[in-house]
């Protein structure tokens, strides 16, 4: 355990050992004047932002999206395993009661991720956020 926290620390601390800038060059230390900064930065930035996202909301609605997408094809999947351990386990109920099981929860995953959405609306009007 030791052993992973060492290794952890130094991976966490590398980027202040190397001395790691955005700066890409040059003397004046502003990226060279050349806009080698990135294309949103301005060239007195210090960090530019690496992401597409401006705003922790858009993060948000992005990896909801992206769950979502996944969500359907993995839902199927889940229940038609489930249907084949249905079939096949007629006469064991330890095999009917996992499949049953498998259908209950796909569905509430299904309807958390349908919900999602609306959660973070919800979560964000409580906060007083702009969402």
């Amino acid at each position: 355990m030791l052993k992973f926290f060492v290794v952890f620390t130094i991976l966490l601390m590398s980027p202040a050992l190397v001395g790691a800038d955005n700066h890409g060059g040059g003397s004046s230390g502003n990226g060279g004047g050349d806009g080698s900064t990135g294309p949103d930065c301005p060239p007195d930035a210090i960090i530019c932002n690496p992401l597409p996202f401006n705003t922790i909301p858009e993060v948000i609605n992005t990896v909801i999206n992206f769950i979502a997408a996944l969500a359907g094809p993995v839902a199927v999947i889940m229940i038609v395993y489930a249907a084949y351990l249905f079939i096949l386990g007629g006469t064991n109920p330890e095999q009917v009661k996992k499949a049953r099981s498998i259908i209950l929860y796909t569905v509430i995953g299904i309807a958390v991720v349908v919900m999602s959405k609306a959660i973070v609306k919800v979560t964000c009007s409580i906060l007083s956020a702009s969402c």
